[in-house]
């Protein structure tokens, strides 16, 4: 482990993290929203190749951000942040380096018997490199790492690795006393199968196996439904790529904490017809107005990121197209939702509730974000994830140009 996972003393970590305090109003019709910018984190350095920000998630006040190059060679990073939230000032407080693994999503747990945050982390490692001899495995992995949150610093020795069917793992969630991820083979758009095809996978907290398996062609996302989950029992949403312009959307996927077989995702799946093939990746997200118990299964409170082809509703419902759509998340708060649009930016929706008036409906186009000025940033504001966390708190990766940390006024 020791030649493949490199921790830093906090010394080594100066100047990694740059405060911010810039604001900006939201240019758009019956608007009355403004964010600050308060901390920009530079991409990490791994294997010479600067890396990627990937995802975003947040436990209390630490967020973690997951990292990966591009292409080879393999590399990634994990990277914690504390966050003040009286002041909403972030303080970089740890960084891991894996040499030959990508993470693309994570998760984090608390166990409060240790004092630690465990961080599962899924992404693809260097198949040359591992000697893995699982079947159809190409690469998939989950991780897991614990971040001592009395030190503020992650454990190398925690770490522990599990290897999957397929080339990569693309989503994570932590529902009914289990982790689920989601792996795919990146080749649906190529023929609308590809070799050695993804699935949806269980795993224990120990990473001792993985069990019960749904044979997806590209798995691309997971999101719970916040309606129904308990520490026994949850249901989910799986997003699926199954040909070049098609995905397959399963809403309603029950688990719990019980052995036994998932049922195939393709039961109850609606198909979603999209014109483009942008595969760089997609995503879901819960549209749910603040307040509301979630009692009832409302599909078009699914909010389903299809990449080129824009947004769509867990009903098949075409929402709106500003170009590739990479992700989504809804802020409860504002009543908004969010579509990172990569090169072209971070647009801003109505939500159902938004205080617009009778001139603005749901999914009504509200303005877009201002990228930051000044020298010290980059010019890449190429918005490959939205993450909402906390009241006001909003984090958007940027790819190559590194990770923006923003505070809702």
């Amino acid at each position: 482990m020791a030649d493949r996972v490199i921790s830093y003393e906090s010394s080594d970590l100066v100047g990694d993290l740059v405060e911010m305090n810039e604001s900006f109003a939201i240019a758009g019709k019956v608007s009355s929203l403004s964010y600050t910018y308060k901390a920009y984190a530079e991409a990490p350095i791994v294997n010479g190749v600067n890396t990627n920000a990937t995802s975003v998630t947040s436990i209390r006040d630490v967020v973690f951000v997951t990292w990966h190059t591009i292409n080879s060679p393999y590399g990634g990073a994990i990277t914690a942040y504390k966050l003040d939230n009286g002041t909403g000032q972030y303080v970089f407080t740890d960084r891991i380096d894996f040499v030959d693994t990508d993470f693309h999503e994570a998760v984090a747990s608390i166990n409060a018997g240790l004092g630690t945050y465990e961080v599962f982390a899924v992404g693809q490692r260097d198949p040359d490199q591992s000697g893995y001899m699982l079947t159809n495995h190409e690469g998939a992995v989950v991780t897991r790492i614990h971040y001592n949150y009395i030190t503020d610093a992650f454990d190398a020795s925690s770490f522990k690795e599990l290897p999957l069917p397929s080339f990569a793992g693309n989503s994570i969630v932590a529902a009914a006393g289990s982790y689920y991820i989601v792996t795919g083979n990146g080749n649906a758009n190529i023929n609308g199968s590809g070799s050695n095809p993804g699935g949806l996978y269980r795993t224990d907290y120990n990473l001792t196996n993985v069990s019960e398996t749904t044979s997806l062609t590209d798995g691309i996302a997971l999101a719970i439904y916040p309606g129904n989950v308990s520490a026994s029992n949850a249901v989910m949403s799986v997003l699926d790529r199954t040909t070049a312009n098609q995905f397959k959307l399963r809403r309603t996927l029950s688990v719990d904490n019980n052995p036994g077989t998932l049922p195939p995702a393709s039961i109850g799946g609606l198909n979603i017809n999209v014109p483009g093939t942008d595969v760089e990746r997609g995503g879901l997200a819960w549209a749910v107005k603040e307040g509301s118990s979630m009692g009832g299964f409302n599909a078009d409170s699914l909010l389903v990121a299809t990449g080129a082809s824009g947004l769509y509703t867990g009903s098949g419902t075409f929402v709106v197209d500003y170009g590739t759509c990479l992700a989504t998340a809804y802020d409860p708060g504002a009543r908004v939702i969010y579509y990172a649009g990569g090169d072209g930016g971070l647009y801003v929706l109505a939500a159902e509730g938004y205080a617009g008036g009778v001139l603005v409906n749901t999914f009504d186009a509200i303005g877009s974000f201002t990228p930051p000025t000044g020298g010290v940033f980059p010019s890449i504001y190429d918005i490959k994830d939205v993450s909402v966390y906390g009241s006001e708190n909003i984090a958007l990766a940027t790819g190559l140009g590194g990770m923006y940390f923003i505070k809702r006024n």
